[in-house]
């Protein structure tokens, strides 16, 4: 029967809010860098502060 409310039909709403969260879960889970990208960074970032040892009794 077309239009029964008594069955249990499509939630549109529910599948799309489902595929966006799903969308922006992999978005943010690819735009995350690594622990190995961090450590690069703040290893390049500290050798460029710091200078390099002299030789004082040269």
């Amino acid at each position: 029967m077309k239009g029964d409310r008594n069955t249990a039909g499509k939630d549109i709403v529910q599948k799309r809010r489902e595929a966006r969260e799903e969308a922006k879960a992999v978005e943010v889970q690819n735009a995350a860098p690594t622990f190995e990208e961090c450590a690069e960074v703040y290893i390049r970032a500290r050798s460029e502060k710091t200078p390099r040892p002299v030789a004082l009794f040269a």
